[in-house]
This record gives structure tokens, sequence and C-alpha cells, in this order.
């Protein structure tokens, strides 16, 4: 989850590249009922409007516990000859972190294994810094295992991954942080094959995708064949290939990728997912519960669980990813039988805002308002008092100074904001922004209302800070990621 959601402020309220840990009011769920076939309309106007402006993708709405509305738009290639649909296959990015973490809960239900087991009982040869480190550890990236010890596609055996895994640097002592690894992740992958004498993606598509109805999602199934695959675009609008087309190793990634992330899916199949969880078709329900819960915190507002984000306890939960091509977000709201699942094959698209703007219109049943939104030029910014408040708020950011930002809160930031959140956590927050718009240059401004929308690139990506104002004064702000380049450090 990590390089997608810069941070969560705990107030945010239904506007773009925000989240809120307050669960989103839908509608009750008598209303529901009646409301799939209006936010449908919402939906297909608004992503109409978004492809217009080059959003390339497909989308599932869940709504009173089946999908409501399975669109694709745009083309599964940069020729545009094939349009994109709720069958089309797409890269998933890191979301394969929750299904590989409900794979090792299934083992655990089969009692093959335990999260409390010792990486130890699985792996020989591990360097004594790492013998402590268990499953539980490695599904709620609190291992200290770092990030990445290769790119995607690097070729890698199962032995030279492992040895390059022994000798990397814990980034901090097992159990004492968060660091978001897809190293661990993938050796989860190994323990699964391990323990289940089966390929990765053998025992998912046995004991999970076909049992929820999930007919094309994996890393080869019947359904992957290569014409029903998105192929990547790139930010010049040129062919990257198809996920399949890179450098695998066989039917499925190296383990630099595998288990952590590059599973292909549907909308369709993903509305499939929704549905199984809430019928308890994979896992009991109380296993479920294991995996959402937040265990460890990412330091954003939101807890990591198994291989899921806690945005808020019983109520939201979710994940994303991408790889710099592709992107995909996935929320769940199990109360409200509610979920959006939203992917792009287009590194152009600000993936995380459309998806922010879709959960803002289910809450509301109104159009987004980055509909409404108008562009004012570089040279004439800032012209507006609440311009002038955006440009010094940016600017306190990329150069943070505790002693100027306490001042500028207290004379630009309403009580409201500052009551919930204390002045302690907003400086955290302010101080880990810093690292993100450091050296960025201001692309674009945009307004409504008052609202302001500043873009800024920096050397690997696109982010995005959201601004409203209340009387004058700030009351409520959001950061997006629109997209990166790939890293493999970053890849979510």
């Amino acid at each position: 989850m990590k390089a997608k959601i810069i941070f969560i402020l705990l107030i945010f309220i239904a506007f773009g590249c925000s989240e809120n840990p307050e669960a989103p009011q839908f509608p009750k769920e008598k209303e529901v009922k009646n409301s799939p076939s209006k936010i449908a309309v919402l939906a297909d106007q608004f992503l109409t409007s978004e492809s217009e402006k080059g959003f390339s993708g497909a989308v599932m709405i869940f709504e009173d516990g089946k999908p409501s509305f399975q669109k694709g738009y745009g083309f599964t290639n940069a020729n545009q000859n094939i349009p994109i649909d709720e069958n089309t296959l797409f890269d998933m990015g890191s979301i394969t972190k929750t299904f590989t973490a409900t794979a090792i809960l299934k083992l655990v239900e089969l009692r093959k294994l335990s999260t409390d087991d010792l990486i130890t009982k699985y792996f020989e040869n591990v360097p004594e810094d790492k013998q402590s480190i268990t499953l539980h550890h490695l599904l709620t990236h609190s291992s200290g295992l770092p990030g990445a010890i290769g790119h995607d596609y690097d070729a890698a055996t199962t032995e030279n991954f492992l040895e390059k895994t022994w000798e990397s640097k814990l980034v901090f002592p097992v159990g004492e942080g968060y660091e978001y690894s897809n190293v661990g992740f993938s050796l989860l992958g190994m323990i699964i094959e391990k323990v289940s004498g089966e390929s990765y993606d053998s025992f998912l598509q046995r004991n999970i995708f076909l049992p929820a109805g999930m007919e094309n999602t994996g890393y080869t199934t019947k359904g992957t064949e290569m014409q029903k695959i998105a192929h990547g675009i790139n930010e010049e609008g040129e062919d990257w290939g198809s996920p399949k087309a890179k450098n695998w190793n066989g039917e499925s990634p190296f383990w630099h990728l595998k288990a952590n992330g590059g599973l292909l899916t549907t909308s369709h199949d993903m509305g499939k997912w929704c549905e199984a969880i809430l019928e308890n078709k994979i896992l009991k329900k109380e296993t479920w519960q294991k995996q959402l819960n937040g265990y460890v915190d990412e330091g954003e507002g939101t807890f990591y669980g198994y291989g899921v984000v806690e945005f808020q306890k019983g109520k939201h939960y979710g994940h994303n990813g991408g790889n710099g091509i592709f992107s995909a977000d996935w929320h769940f709201f199990p109360e409200k039988k509610s979920a959006v699942f939203v992917v792009s094959n287009a590194a152009f698209v600000p993936l995380f805002q459309v998806s922010d703007d879709l959960l803002d219109m289910m809450m509301t049943e109104e159009l987004p308002r980055s509909m409404s939104l108008e562009m004012v030029e570089l040279n004439e910014f800032p012209e507006t008092k609440e311009q002038k408040m955006a440009d010094e708020f940016l600017r306190n950011i990329q150069a943070f100074d505790e002693k100027s930002l306490d001042k500028f809160i207290d004379e630009k930031f309403t009580k409201r904001i500052v009551e919930k959140n204390t002045k302690e956590k907003l400086m955290k927050l302010f101080q880990q922004l810093e690292n993100d718009f450091k050296g960025g240059e201001l692309e674009s401004v945009s307004v409504v209302e008052n609202y302001v929308e500043l873009k800024v690139k920096g050397e690997m990506e696109m982010l995005s800070l959201n601004i409203e104002f209340i009387d004058g004064k700030i009351d409520q702000f959001g950061v997006c990621l629109l997209y990166t380049s790939p890293s493999p450090r970053d890849r979510g």
C-alpha cells in the first residue's frame, strides 16, 4: 500500500484523493436497493468523461451484495483495435498479496501450518538475524525484510532469491516496525508451494479462484488468451506490451514478482471475489476476520492486516497496486456489502484519484467535484486569497520548518482540523510529505469554488495536493500519487 496513498488525514470527507477512516456514509440498506441504477448512471457519465481525457481501464461497483456496475473504457493496446470490457485481463499488482494471504489462511484452516510458525520451519540456512521471523511477520510487513532485492522481471531461481534474501540487511529488528516488503510475500508463496505440494498458481486456482467463480484470474488460466490481456501503455502513449510477454519463468513470473504481485484478473472476477467474501465461500467467517484485522500501524492512519489494509476497523478495507504502468485499487465495505474495484493499463492515468472520485460518488450520489475543475494559467498563479494560501502551504511542505509550519497552522487552518488531528500529528505528516514533495515542480493548478488542486511533478512521480477552504481557512486537504515511474522499491 505504501507509495500509493502518501498519507491519510483523519478528517477527510468525500473529496479527491482522500481517505476517511470514519466509514463512508453510504445510503442505508433500504435505500441502496433503489440506488444502483443511479450510481451506475453517474459512474458511466463520470468515466465516459474521464475516457475522453485518456482514461483506459475497467471498473466494478458492488452494492447491496452484488455487482451493480461493470464496464471497460479505452482499448487493450496502443493500437486501439480491441475495446476493454469487464472480461479484459489486467495486472492487479500488489492486490496479489491479498490472495497470497488468503492462501496461507486456507492452509491454516487445513491445519497444514500456523501463522506463528518460524520461517526456519520451511527454509534452511536462515541467518541468525532472521531466524525469529514468523509467517505473521511476513504477512504484516513487520519482518524487517527490505521492500525488494531486484526488479519485477529479473530472472531468479529459488536458490538465487533465497541467497539474496538471507544476505539482505534488515531494515529494523524483527517485529519492531513496518516496511512494505515484496520479498516477504514471495517467501510466503514459496511456503505455499512447499506445504501444498503444488505450484503457487495451481493451489490458488483450486482453493480460491475456482470456488469463488473467478475463472479468469491467475497467472495462467483458461481465460488468459493473449488477445484478452490488456497491454500496458507508457506515459508517451506507446505500447509497453503484455505482462505475460515479459521475462517470466514459463507459466508464472520469477520470484521477484511471484506471489507479491502480477496476478491477472478481470473486473467481473473481482465482483465474484466480493461475493465470495460475503458468502464465506473460501474461508470461514472467523478466519476472514483474522485476515482483515489491522495488526501493524502503517504510519499513515491505516493498519496492515494479512494482505489487506484496514482503513477503519470493521467497516473499510482494501489494497492497491501498480508497477508504474498498470495500477489497480480495491475498496471493500463488509457492513454495507459494498465495494469498488478500478484498474488501468495506462501509466498516465491518475487511477487513485479516479478511484477516490468513485468512492465519493457512492457516498454522495453526486458527480465528483473534479468534473467541475477549471485550469488556472501558471503565469497567473497565485491570484486569489485561497490560491496564495495553497501556494504557501506547498512551499512550507517542500521546505519543512517546524517553526514556520507552526505559525502557518495557527493562522491558516480551521480550529476543526487542528482539534481533530492535533498539531503534533499534523507536524509528523508534514515531515513525511517533505520527502515526497521536495524538489517537485508545480505542473498545473485547478480550482472550483473553495477548492484548489495542485499537481506537482517529481523525478519519478506526479503528486496531487488537494485543499478545501472554509471561511478563508484550510479545512481539509489530501495528497494522492497520480502515477509513478517503475521502481523495484515502490511497486505496490
